[in-house]
């Protein structure tokens, strides 16, 4: 039979920190020479910014929901407008 750790043992050494793809940490890079698009008359485009995850406030494990901010606005916007949502934490491609 093996002797019995003293309490402290596990504490003696620092926990590592988990490892973290820098995906999760870093915004998307946007290219400040990209053309803007034309200004739309009742176009409104909501954009959900970047955020970095933590992965101690989810245990390690991390879901993207979206807020439900924006899309009750986009639920409010009055008819005849047409309405983009843009989530940068999905990492869905260019920015519009």
């Amino acid at each position: 039979m093996s002797p019995r750790p003293a309490p402290d043992e596990p504490f003696r050494a620092p926990a590592q920190r988990p490892w973290l793809p820098p995906d999760m940490t870093t915004p998307p890079p946007l290219d400040p020479a990209a053309p803007g698009g034309p200004i739309e008359r009742r176009f409104a485009l909501l954009i959900n910014p970047f955020y970095p995850k933590d992965p101690h406030a989810s245990f390690g494990k991390h879901v993207l929901t979206p807020t439900l901010a924006l899309t009750s606005v986009a639920g409010a916007t009055p008819p005849g407008w047409r309405v983009r949502y843009w989530d940068e934490n999905l990492l869905q491609g260019p920015p519009p």
